[in-house]
């Protein structure tokens, strides 16, 4: 019994931890609530397109675009284009941050 190797079979962490700011937001729809969370339960790496998300849940594409649509209005999303050496565009993304970033309209 002395070279018995005993292990743990642990799943990886299921837990998110978020900011309760979107969630406490009545500006916010409850579609809206829950795409901020699932995007913000996602690693700091994690890549998505919204053709995926519409994907992952039955509620559709144009149900995905008016959700993210709402989190942009609210400031939880914003929208970065990156550019090459050149200054051309290369891409555009999509940020979700935990608190709206409030945008200077004048």
């Amino acid at each position: 019994m002395s070279n018995t190797i005993i292990r743990s079979n642990k799943r990886e962490n299921p837990y998110v931890m978020v900011d309760k700011c979107g969630l406490k937001d009545e500006n916010l729809s409850w579609k809206a609530k829950g795409l901020l969370v699932y995007l913000l339960s996602m690693p700091d790496d994690w890549h998505v397109f919204v053709a995926d998300l519409a994907k992952r849940a039955k509620d559709g594409r144009d149900a995905v675009y008016s959700g993210l649509k709402e989190l942009e209005q609210a400031g939880y999303l914003e929208n970065k284009i990156i550019r090459d050496e050149r200054g051309s565009i290369q891409r555009w993304e999509k940020i979700i941050n935990e608190q709206p970033i409030l945008l200077d309209t004048e």
